[in-house]
């Protein structure tokens, strides 16, 4: 990178280079650090030949680690395949003996709504459900007001959850 070769006259503003005192105007000194910056190499004054900026260190220091250290990350690594090896073994054993109750339990839920939604109250409240969505979309339309002012004003907490959606919360294991 070459240095300032532009005459210094009074008028320029100037910088004075902390390594070896030279002089050169301040927007040619911070183009030559800029310039190493942007590009990720060292500024080095072209006068003394010290460096003014230099690159960032990206790698961290050759560590070749501790003796007691690599024995144990290796005990560690070890024993890690180890249990690993034996917690996927355990856990297809647990799944061959849990899936079928998980089968038993999702088929009596099927079973349950089935027989929820063969009930007089279950057709009832749909067709309540059907009738309210149709009122709210009618007054929404008249007065000009969104939906959500309309569920407020009538006090209809959780009034998007329709009657399936309740069976399904109803049903629903928390484990």
């Amino acid at each position: 990178m070459s240095c300032c070769s532009h005459v210094l006259s009074d008028d320029d503003k100037l910088t004075e280079l902390p390594c070896c005192g030279r002089v050169m105007h301040s927007t040619c000194a911070f183009k030559l650090v800029g310039d190493a910056v942007w590009s990720g190499e060292s500024a080095i004054c072209q006068s003394c030949f010290e460096p003014l900026w230099g690159k960032p260190q990206t790698s961290s220091p050759e560590f070749n680690g501790d003796d007691d250290a690599n024995l144990i990350v290796k005990k560690f690594k070890k024993s890690l395949t180890t249990f690993e090896k034996y917690a996927r073994t355990q856990k297809l054993i647990f799944k061959d003996l849990v899936i079928p109750h998980i089968e038993a339990i999702k088929q009596f839920q099927r079973d349950t709504r089935a027989i929820i939604l063969a009930t007089d109250e279950y057709k009832e409240l749909r067709r309540d459900y059907r009738n309210l969505i149709k009122m709210m979309k009618e007054l929404k339309i008249k007065y000009d007001i969104p939906t959500y002012t309309i569920s407020r004003h009538y006090n209809l907490h959780g009034m998007y959850l329709t009657p399936l959606d309740r069976i399904r919360r109803f049903l629903r294991i928390k484990a």
